[in-house]
């Protein structure tokens, strides 16, 4: 079996752990005091950041002008992360800055899968970027989203937990960065900018939410995946990666 062929047959069972962990995103947030709804458009925005395994399970649900539309759009250098997650649990541990993220010049434009009726076409496949952005008042007329701090431990978290999926399946899907980049690379065409996956190397939080993060990570690990948790298949992945080499 070719390096490709084995990466697309880990792509079915990493989508499957992707959605678990969306699922459990939901499952997390049910009772969270939000201003959210439909028709509140103001985080729907181009500068989404997401893995080439999130872009995989969004391109099975567009139809194709959607998604044409997606990898057409023009994306600033100025405005393309410098790190991942992962890249940046990485150097803190080793007690390194990572690179200081551009300063965006100019207001975000609108996500260009959004609809004149101010509904996502997509909504069911998004990625997390967009599932976490919540916030508890209503921003759509100019204010700014506000989020508990403890949304924001728990949603980084996560961030990092997908990518380390990312990384296990490798290949284009093992790519980060914009959401049109993203979309490009996993269509089988060029996507500028995108930085590597890595594995998690921890997950920091602060002192006051460790034990309430700890929680429902322990839930998170512990949802079942064709027969095992997902906790034992993030191991597998690593166990996966280094007989690959």
């Amino acid at each position: 079996m070719s390096s490709g062929e084995g990466q697309r047959t880990a792509l079915e069972p990493a989508l499957e752990l992707l959605k678990t962990v969306y699922d459990a995103w939901e499952e997390l947030s049910q009772g969270w005091p939000l201003a959210c709804g439909p028709g509140c458009v103001a985080c729907c925005t181009d500068r989404v950041f997401l893995t080439g395994l999130e872009g995989a399970l969004l391109l099975s649900g567009l139809e194709e002008r959607l998604a044409a539309r997606l990898e057409s759009q023009a994306v600033s250098p100025g405005i393309r992360p410098r790190s991942t997650f992962n890249q940046r649990a990485r150097l803190y541990q080793a007690g390194r800055e990572p690179p200081p993220e551009l300063e965006p010049a100019g207001a975000a434009g609108v996500c260009p899968l959004l609809g004149e009726d101010g509904l996502c076409p997509a909504y069911p496949w998004r990625p997390l970027a967009c599932r976490v952005m919540v916030s508890r008042r209503a921003c759509r007329s100019g204010g700014a989203a506000w989020q508990e701090p403890f949304w924001v431990e728990l949603a980084s978290a996560l961030f990092m937990v997908v990518e380390h999926l990312a990384w296990g399946v490798g290949g284009v899907w093992a790519r980060a960065g914009l959401l049109p980049e993203v979309m490009a690379a996993v269509r089988g065409r060029e996507g500028q900018g995108l930085l590597p996956c890595e594995p998690l190397a921890g997950i920091p939080a602060p002192a006051e939410h460790q034990a309430r993060l700890q929680e429902c990570l322990g839930r998170l690990f512990a949802r079942p995946v064709r027969g095992r948790p997902l906790g034992w298949w993030l191991d597998e992945l690593r166990r996966r990666r280094a007989r690959a080499g």
